[in-house]
């Protein structure tokens, strides 16, 4: 079966979810901030849609601000061009309509490490990033989901980790607004097999040398609410001052519009149907992780026909979407407000 589809890596146009999760979210964003000036740091902002939104519900909610630093961090292979123009197109929100002078800025660095200078934040933000764990962490490596009894602790100690590195950065009395995808009713584990079973077959063709295809499968791991508290309790430079979560189905509008609750009766489920669920959840999962395939291909092989190569990762992904159907994809998300001690 062939699911038409236009095949993109570009986060901005395949990131609803991820919009949903910024969305619950905006309740724990602080209102109280006193100063006329600001500096906030959106940790993991990819292409920026979802963090120029979540950045100008903050400004908007404290009249009292004159100017605002506002610095956005991803990796150094993110797409920052894509970036630069999502920051560009939004300047006049971001000042609230003039009453604000903005000045932002960019940092290729992982927020594994230290980002920003320390004292220098006042409020932090990161959402839908800390489930992706390092690579090179032992016992890891390049598979969607490293074997639970290694996963867990390697998890437990990159957000101690993380934590302990914002600490620095974020000033005493500062905020740092968490959105972590964790274990739920609705899971993107089913989805993220399927990519990996569909990048074996584009290695299996010549598509892919195997080279990358070894290094393009980024780790995973769901965390639970409790082994968020453990890692927060465990870091100790934070006080949880406001919390909550929510669980996300995929494609949440589609059950809608059919009057289901997602997920139901999926034994009875049209052709027409499923063949829309597949082509929704094959545009998040290749959105969220084409580009970094498309990077590892490009530094291996050059020059190479992008398009040609996401439409046949698209299309294997849903043969196996839909040999092994189910209805469950999602995240659950869970959410914090951490105040710095």
């Amino acid at each position: 079966m062939t699911v038409p589809v236009k095949a993109s890596a570009n986060y901005n146009d395949n990131s609803k979810l991820q919009q949903q999760a910024i969305s619950s979210m905006m309740a724990l964003l602080p209102t109280d901030f006193q100063g006329k000036s600001i500096t906030v740091a959106d940790y993991g902002s990819c292409e920026g849609q979802n963090s120029v939104l979540l950045v100008h519900q903050l400004l908007s909610a404290l009249p009292d601000l004159r100017a605002a630093n506002i610095i956005f961090n991803d990796q150094p292979n993110n797409d920052f061009s894509c970036l630069a123009k999502t920051i560009e197109q939004n300047m006049q929100a971001l000042a609230c309509n003039g009453r604000l002078d903005v000045f932002p800025s960019m940092i290729p660095r992982s927020f594994k490490e230290k980002v920003i200078a320390d004292g220098s934040v006042n409020v932090g933000l990161c959402n839908a990033s800390l489930h992706w764990l390092s690579p090179e962490s032992p016992g890891i490596g390049h598979q969607y989901f490293p074997p639970m009894s290694v996963a867990g602790p390697v998890a437990h100690q990159e957000l101690v980790s993380f934590l302990a590195l914002r600490a620095r950065e974020i000033l005493p009395g500062g905020t740092l607004i968490l959105g972590i995808a964790g274990k739920g009713e609705f899971s993107f584990e089913p989805g993220l097999r399927c990519l990996s079973l569909a990048i074996d077959d584009l290695e299996s063709d010549g598509r892919i040398p195997a080279s990358v295809a070894s290094t393009c499968r980024s780790p995973v791991y769901f965390r639970t609410a409790e082994e968020i508290n453990m890692a927060v309790e465990a870091e100790g430079s934070w006080t949880i001052s406001g919390r909550h979560d929510t669980a996300l189905p995929e494609a949440s509008e589609l059950w809608l519009a059919r009057g289901q609750k997602p997920g139901e009766d999926s034994q009875n489920l049209d052709e027409e149907f499923r063949t829309k669920l597949c082509d929704h959840l094959s545009s998040t999962i290749i959105g969220s992780s084409g580009n970094t395939i498309l990077t590892a291909v490009r530094k291996q092989t050059g020059d190479f026909d992008e398009i040609r190569l996401l439409q046949d990762l698209s299309d294997r992904f849903k043969h196996h979407f839909f040999e092994q159907f189910t209805t469950g994809i999602g995240g659950h998300f869970y959410y914090l407000r951490l105040s710095r001690k």
